[in-house]
């Protein structure tokens, strides 16, 4: 599989300094392979350490290269365009980690990492990560398993909260609605 010969190619090309490198191309690339580490086992991944091959195989592994780059470049990228893909690309895998029940130790990294981009002084950037954190609040019965005060804790550090709460209630029925408030904000 080439899985992983794309994730080490995507790397190399953002890791250079180079702002005309097809860095929103690389991270368009990873984002759409966030899903695979679930999907299929035991992805060979190509990795050069000194002038030496090493391949590394298994999920986990593929998996933490991946997001590892995907963390970096959602707090570090200078590519408007290219962290706005990274940030979108850390909401899909928190989904995907979230439907499949991983609990994977980086989803809340992740979730951090778009929590603290609500305050970019980059309003494109900052709007992205307010979309990513409102298609999570979606997600709010399987945040509180994998962690009971995560979705609060979301919804204090959403700047906007309430409108993100009030759109998700509009869609429920009135004792649902009262539930939600509940474990929204008792906790």
């Amino acid at each position: 599989m080439l899985v992983g010969d794309f994730i080490t190619a995507a790397a190399r090309v953002l890791s250079t300094d180079t702002l005309a490198a097809p860095r929103s191309e690389a991270l368009t690339i990873l984002g759409s392979l966030v899903c695979f580490p679930n999907t299929f086992q035991e992805i060979p991944l190509l990795r050069s350490v000194l002038e030496v091959n090493e391949v590394i195989s298994g999920t986990e592994d593929v998996k933490n290269y991946l997001i590892n780059i995907l963390l970096k470049n959602a707090t570090e990228e200078p590519n408007e365009c290219a962290r706005c893909i990274a940030i979108c690309s850390l909401g899909v895998w928190i989904c995907e980690e979230l439907v499949q029940c991983t609990c994977h130790p980086q989803v809340k990294e992740a979730i951090n990492v778009i929590g603290v981009t609500l305050k970019f002084p980059n309003k494109i950037v900052a709007q992205v990560a307010c979309d990513v954190l409102q298609l999570l609040v979606s997600y709010w019965e399987k945040l509180q398993m994998f962690e009971t005060a995560l979705p609060r804790k979301m919804a204090e550090v959403s700047p906007f909260p309430i409108m993100l709460i009030h759109k998700q209630l509009l869609n429920l029925q009135p004792s649902q609605t009262i539930r939600c408030l509940i474990l929204h904000f008792t906790e």
